[in-house]
């Protein structure tokens, strides 16, 4: 184990506040942005060429926002193991919908870790991380340990495939919606419809996307009742710091 913060692993294998905030990226890692000491240890690694084979720390520019071309060091991690989901919830931040998963860690002392990603993208379609965690929902037992990691592969198709897998009593859960071995949908998830857009062929997720919203609310009123969780808003703001953890 080469690192450990809130018992987030690099695959092989802390922070002092209550709770660690990590970010789910593009490229199929969970993210946690360095600061202060931290930061400047993976600035001046990288300064130095010392980051070049390494794929647990990077550093890079922002892309958006008012801070974009500032360099900023992350470290990265693929699996969280052992731990319970204590909290879930929707959160709206910078004019964007987000899926906000709170985990406790059951092999030590160390503080909790929030995963969050998009839950719509620009279109009003599910997230594929995000829909990837829904579709598995009806499977997955509340208060029961789990692992959870993120993944990218190419599928026969030649299809690149991301996604969020999680285990629990050693095997993994698979979602409810789509039998892998036959290839072939199931139970009641409803399909895109096939439309024409300014003369164009094109597709309406919208019935996927409010089934698939409907099916985490569902989820986080459940989680949140099974912990004794204070009634949980559908919506909250996180902390001011936070938007500096943006997948920006």
């Amino acid at each position: 184990m080469k690192a450990n913060v809130g018992n987030l692993m690099l695959d092989e294998g802390g922070s002092t506040r209550n709770t660690v905030y990590v970010e789910i990226k593009p490229d199929s890692y969970f993210v946690r942005r360095l600061k202060g000491e931290e930061a400047d240890n993976v600035f001046e690694k990288n300064d130095n060429g010392e980051l070049k084979n390494q794929n647990e720390y990077r550093v890079r520019e922002l892309e958006m926002g008012k801070n974009k071309g500032q360099l900023i060091a992350e470290q990265l991690f693929n699996k969280l193991p052992k731990v319970q989901l204590i909290k879930a919830f929707e959160n709206e931040a910078f004019g964007q919908r987000r899926m906000c998963l709170v985990f406790s860690d059951m092999t030590g002392d160390n503080p909790d870790v929030q995963i969050s990603c998009s839950l719509l993208n620009a279109r009003g379609n599910i997230n594929g991380f995000s829909s990837s965690f829904i579709d598995k929902i009806p499977r997955i037992k509340i208060g029961d340990p789990m692992t959870i990691s993120v993944f990218k592969f190419t599928n026969d198709e030649g299809r690149e495939i991301r996604g969020v897998g999680v285990e629990q009593s050693g095997t993994p859960v698979k979602s409810a919606y789509y039998d892998p071995i036959k290839k072939e949908r199931i139970g009641d998830k409803p399909i895109a419809v096939e439309t024409v857009k300014l003369g164009k062929p094109d597709w309406d997720y919208s019935e996927v996307s409010e089934f698939q919203l409907k099916v985490f609310d569902k989820f986080c009123q459940e989680v949140n009742a099974y912990w004794g969780n204070e009634d949980e808003v559908k919506t909250t703001k996180e902390p001011v710091l936070e938007e500096e953890v943006m997948p920006f």
